[in-house]
């Protein structure tokens, strides 16, 4: 009976006291205290997780800062061996006929975009209902048609830079080179060697980049030339335009 009533008193004080407020007075000391603990979060740099370090007693919350870009160089990644020279990212593929083929790509993404007109006209081909909504004729579609399925980059590659085939043998020569000085084991032949590489894979990528650039213009030009600025506003606006 003593168990039950006691049981039943601390039901009752539990209950009674829930949702009344109560008063907590800090010290002149505790406020000190806190404030010193807040002047000691110190945030780095931008992004990433916070990490908190209990140094000296004290909490100290410090942003990772984003990490550096990988130097220029060759590396292995799994069994392929990339070369990352300047805006390339050269992919070093073997061929049953024993010469390498590469593979030249942005090293980062962003650096070739598409227009708004591209997605636009994309759009229009691949969306009846859109085409219909901008009474785009049947020559326009046609020729957006074309324009959109070129250049190679925009389609099967994705962010595969254009590298003509002069350029290719010029990249097959020096990596050829720096094959041989790697042979050789001696570092007055692989440094250069070296060097010379990654300084052909970068003029490549400048160009091959410079040139996708140049098409990715003549693109927009294009679709520029066959919607008409009409099309274009109501694809914007929403609106459907009446067909003639």
């Amino acid at each position: 009976m003593i168990c039950i009533v006691l049981g039943l008193g601390f039901v009752w004080w539990y209950f009674a006291g829930a949702g009344g407020s109560s008063t907590v007075k800090f010290t002149p000391q505790d406020l000190a205290a806190m404030q010193d603990a807040g002047k000691q979060l110190t945030y780095q740099g931008n992004g990433g997780n916070p990490t908190v370090i209990n140094g000296m007693g004290r909490p100290l919350l410090i942003m990772a800062r984003p990490l550096p870009p990988d130097p220029d160089g060759v590396f292995s990644i799994g069994s392929l061996t990339v070369i990352r020279a300047g805006p390339a990212m050269v992919r070093v593929q073997a061929t049953a006929a024993g010469k390498p083929m590469f593979v030249f790509r942005q090293r980062t993404w962003g650096r070739l975009k598409d227009a708004p007109s591209f997605t636009i006209a994309r759009r229009i081909v691949h969306e009846k209902p859109l085409a219909t909504q901008l009474a785009v004729t049947d020559a326009q579609l046609a020729q957006l048609a074309k324009i959109v399925a070129t250049p190679p980059l925009k389609g099967a590659y994705l962010s595969a830079l254009p590298v003509e085939d002069a350029e290719m043998t010029t990249a097959a020569t020096a990596w050829a080179a720096y094959q041989t000085a790697l042979a050789s084991k001696d570092p007055k032949q692989v440094e250069p060697a070296t060097s010379d590489m990654l300084k052909t894979m970068h003029g490549i990528g400048d160009v091959a980049l410079a040139r996708a650039n140049k098409e990715y213009a003549a693109s927009d030009e294009a679709i520029g030339q066959v919607l008409t600025p009409l099309q274009i506003t109501a694809y914007h606006q929403g609106k459907t335009i009446s067909a003639p």
